[in-house]
């Protein structure tokens, strides 16, 4: 048993190795000058290379980016139970419920609670800070 829960526990602490956050990375924004509007975004590893998969933020399940090489791809915010809450790219904005079905965006705000709407607020901050 002791060997099954060690086996175990290696398992999962592997996974999390492997894992990029967002405060590894940095972030350019593309803006249209007259407009202002964003139309890519730009993520780099801290030496400078185009980034290229998922990052997370840093308690690695309320929010991931996927990157595809160098550019910005879409954001996704999950759920406590990890079902995808919102996924988003610059130009599409599609949100879900807690048993991952989609929903309209009033919905969404009518039912997220508020300890889901703070933890995505949280990892949300981390993002805006690169």
């Amino acid at each position: 048993m002791k060997k099954y829960l060690l086996g175990l526990l290696l398992l999962l602490v592997s996974c999390e190795i492997g894992k990029t956050y967002l405060y590894e990375l940095n972030f350019t924004e593309d803006r249209d000058r007259k407009s202002g509007n964003i139309f890519n975004v730009f993520v780099h590893d801290k030496k400078g290379n185009a980034f290229d998969g998922t990052a997370w933020s840093s308690d690695g399940k309320t929010l991931s980016i996927e990157v595809n090489n160098g550019i910005l791809v879409c954001l996704k915010m999950y759920y406590e139970n990890g079902k995808i809450a919102t996924y988003n790219t610059l130009q599409q904005h599609t949100f879900y419920d807690k048993d991952g079905n989609e929903i309209n965006e009033a919905d969404f705000r009518k039912e997220i609670d508020s300890e889901t709407l703070s933890r995505m607020r949280m990892a949300s901050m981390e993002l805006e800070k690169r």
